[in-house]
C-alpha cells in the first residue's frame, strides 16, 4: 500500500491523477491470503514473483476457489504460465503483460494460451481499454512476447557494436536519440518497411 501511495503521490505531482491518493487507496482492500473475494471476482490478476514453482502453487490453489466465469490474467513478462496451471483454468487463463511503469506507459501485451476462450481475451481487452491502456493481442505465446523479444534483439546488436569497437556507448545513444527515437512514435517498426520498401537498405 505504501508503494501504491508513493506512485500516486508522484502522479499528483505531475497532475496526471484527478483524484487524491487517499480516495484511490480507500478503494483497495488488502487481504493476506486467498479468500472469498476471489470467488466473487470477475478477473484475478496474478502479479507474484517470476518463479515457476510459486506460480504453479498459486494457480492450483486458485483453481477450486475462483468462480466459473472468473478470468485469471498473469502479468508475467516472459514465462509460459499455461504449462503451470491446472486444466480447469486453461480456457480462462491468459497473460496481460503491462509495460513498466504502467501508470506512465500504456502498453499491455495480451497473450492467449492454446485453450484460452477468445471471449476471455475480449473481456480483458475491453476492461483495459476502458482504463485507457493500449492493448496488443498476440496470436500465440513466445518467451518475452513482442517488446521484450525486440529488446533482446536490439541488445545483441548494441553490444555487437560496442564489443566490435565500432562506436562508444554514448555515441550509440546520441545516434538513436537523434533518429530512431524521433521516428519510432510516428512510424513504429513495421510501417517503416512499408514506407521505404523492402528492397531499401536497413
Amino acid at each position: 500500500m505504501q508503494l501504491i501511495r508513493s506512485h500516486l503521490k508522484g502522479l499528483d505531482l505531475q497532475r496526471r491523477c484527478d483524484i487524491g491518493a487517499d480516495e484511490v487507496l480507500a478503494l483497495i482492500t488488502p487481504e493476506p491470503a486467498l479468500g472469498e473475494r476471489v470467488a466473487q471476482s470477475d478477473i484475478v490478476m496474478e502479479a507474484i514473483v517470476e518463479k515457476a514453482d510459486a506460480k504453479r502453487e498459486l494457480y492450483h490453489a486458485l483453481g477450486p476457489l475462483v468462480g466459473a466465469e472468473t478470468i485469471v490474467a498473469s502479468t508475467t513478462s516472459y514465462m509460459n504460465v499455461f504449462s503451470l496451471a491446472p486444466e480447469e483454468l486453461q480456457t480462462r487463463l491468459l497473460i496481460a503483460h503491462f509495460y513498466n511503469p504502467p501508470y506512465l506507459v500504456p502498453l499491455v501485451e495480451v497473450v492467449p494460451g492454446p485453450q484460452t476462450d477468445p471471449a476471455a481475451v475480449k473481456r480483458v481487452r475491453d476492461d483495459l481499454e476502458r482504463l485507457q491502456m493500449v492493448c496488443v493481442t498476440m496470436k500465440k505465446y513466445i518467451p518475452g512476447f513482442i517488446v521484450n523479444w525486440l529488446q533482446r534483439a536490439r541488445g545483441r546488436e548494441i553490444f555487437h557494436l560496442i564489443d566490435g569497437g565500432v562506436a562508444e556507448p554514448a555515441e550509440i545513444d546520441r545516434a538513436v536519440k537523434a533518429s530512431l527515437a524521433i521516428r519510432l512514435p510516428v512510424m513504429g517498426v513495421v510501417a517503416r518497411y512499408d514506407f521505404a520498401g523492402l528492397d531499401a537498405p536497413p
